[in-house]
């Protein structure tokens, strides 16, 4: 009985070094094998570099530049839902969809017009407002325009 455990143990370990892969003799470490790269051309390369850069920060006037025009993009789309919207028949909901839209666009108007004031170097905090509320006007706008004006 006291044979039986040793000659198990024995046999599982002949049978672990016996499993153990073999290696080619010409195999590299998986460190060493680099993929083959292919050759690129010089004309594609620039691009490429140019692509890679991280972009420049955006200068407080840049910024100030584009948030004027997406607003007016978006009052004269405001104002063609509102158009939309008052010639429904009684739909009370779309009229206060369509209040609550113009309700945040006055909100975004006194942000706006401090970030336009704030000093060069304090201007991001300032940024980080009107950002927040011009994704919440955009989206009270594209949900009310989905809902209510079928476009």
């Amino acid at each position: 009985m006291k044979m039986k455990y040793p000659l198990a143990v024995l046999a599982v370990v002949i049978a672990m070094v016996g499993c153990e892969r073999q290696k080619p003799a010409d195999s590299k470490p998986a460190a060493e094998i680099t993929p083959p790269v292919p050759e690129v051309k010089a004309e594609v390369k620039e691009p490429v570099r140019q692509a890679s850069k991280p972009p420049e920060p955006e200068t407080k006037d840049q910024f100030v530049a584009s948030v004027q025009k997406k607003l007016s993009d978006l009052d004269q789309k405001i104002t063609k839902l509102g158009d939309t919207i008052e010639s429904l028949q009684e739909n009370t909901e779309a009229k206060k969809a369509l209040e609550n839209v113009r309700n945040l666009r006055a909100e975004l108007g006194p942000l706006f017009d401090s970030l336009k004031q704030s000093r060069q170097d304090a201007w991001q905090e300032a940024k980080k407002g009107v950002e927040s509320s011009m994704a919440n006007l955009e989206k009270a706008f594209e949900y009310t325009r989905s809902s209510y004006a079928g476009n």
